[in-house]
């Protein structure tokens, strides 16, 4: 969005906020993934501009402060400061890095239209009031992924989502 609910706004708001920052800073944003894709796009770039504004700004603030800026901002936003393969636990904000070998490449097939993640989130709450918050790793992700084995990691691979979002937008299904 093209307003204050952009998370680089509210990134560039937040970290001025906690550190007195008075300057500004002209930001552009050039998207080459879909909006509301799932691909955690707005966690990226709020994780750039935070990364970027304490730069500019010439801040004294260490990785992890900006991981727990980043939390406060979206449950993505710290995989992105961190990037690499890791293990998400909470919200999916605390990360243990995971020893991962190999190349992957992924195909992605595109619905043609947008499905919000919040909406999906609460849908998923409400068809599983009882889910457990720590659902665990999947028996044998953390070992394909150590052998770089990309069919048997394939094969560990669900989306818990599935269900909240076809309830959603039941038309899914034909692109899946």
């Amino acid at each position: 969005p093209a307003n204050r609910s952009n998370l680089v706004v509210k990134a560039a708001e937040l970290l001025a906020a906690e550190y007195g920052v008075v300057a500004g800073a002209e930001v552009a944003i050039r998207k080459s993934i879909p909006v509301t894709g799932g691909m955690a796009g707005g966690s990226a770039d709020c994780a750039a501009a935070l990364l970027a504004l304490s730069v500019l700004w010439n801040l004294d603030i260490t990785p992890a402060e900006l991981t727990e800026l980043g939390a406060r901002l979206g449950a993505d936003v710290p995989f992105a400061l961190h990037g690499q393969t890791a293990f998400g636990t909470g919200r999916g904000d605390r990360l243990v890095p995971v020893l991962s070998r190999g190349t992957y490449h992924w195909v992605l097939a595109l619905a043609d239209f947008e499905l919000s993640t919040p909406a999906v989130f609460a849908r998923f709450d409400e068809l599983n009031p009882d889910a457990p918050d720590d659902i665990g790793v999947p028996a044998g992700m953390l070992e394909a992924l150590a052998a770089g084995d990309a069919a048997a990691l394939g094969e560990t691979l669900t989306n818990d989502l599935t269900e909240a979002a076809l309830s959603l937008r039941p038309e899914l299904a034909r692109t899946m």
